[in-house]
């Protein structure tokens, strides 16, 4: 792993501060394991890629009466998984999906007050901040579970299955999924029907 970092901060005389600073990550990935291993002959199957985030930040902290300090501020992060992978790995002319970047945009807000009696030497700290490692939207869900579908099990996936969409996937969150064990059942009875 590789990581730059850049911060910087300006000062006045009042105790007002602006903070800036940016970051980038690259990572170089690698896993390698048997797929289908409890059968005879399994190939062993490997990966390697490069993950790479970054980030950039500016914040303005602003003194007020009595100690108290306000602070507003900005953050914006970028992911981009590094993972690449053939539609069907069984033609080589097939076309190559890539998970490409996300990116989110989030507030920073935190308030700092000093505790009563302790001379300012001790103050609690209030903050609110969220970061791009959040819930994932809809097309990089569908992107995830098409990757998990052919890169784990692509053998029991029938050549002419469409890689799911953001729509279907927002779709399927409007009802999530809250009596699990009954839905369990009710698939494992369909399999034994089926016979497969």
């Amino acid at each position: 792993m590789v990581s730059l970092d850049l911060t910087g901060e300006l000062h006045n005389t009042r105790g007002t501060s602006i903070r800036a600073g940016s970051g980038t990550r690259f990572n170089r990935l690698e896993t390698y394991e048997r797929s289908g291993a409890w059968l005879a002959g399994s190939s062993p199957n490997y990966a390697r890629f490069y993950p790479v985030s970054t980030d950039g930040w500016i914040d303005l902290r602003m003194a007020a009466e009595q100690g108290l300090f306000f602070t507003a501020g900005l953050r914006f992060d970028a992911f981009r998984s590094g993972i690449r992978f053939q539609r069907d790995r069984t033609d080589f002319l097939a076309p190559v999906l890539d998970a490409g970047w996300q990116f989110a945009l989030a507030p920073r807000i935190s308030i700092t007050l000093p505790i009563p009696g302790s001379e300012g030497r001790t103050s609690v700290r209030l903050n609110y901040g969220r970061v791009a490692q959040a819930p994932l939207d809809d097309a990089a869900l569908a992107g995830v579970v098409d990757w998990m579908l052919r890169r784990f099990d692509p053998a029991h996936l029938p050549k002419d299955t469409p890689p799911y969409t953001a729509d279907e996937v927002g779709r399927l969150r409007q009802t999530p999924l809250l009596d699990v064990e009954k839905v369990r059942a009710s698939l494992l009875e369909a399999v034994e029907r089926t016979g497969r």
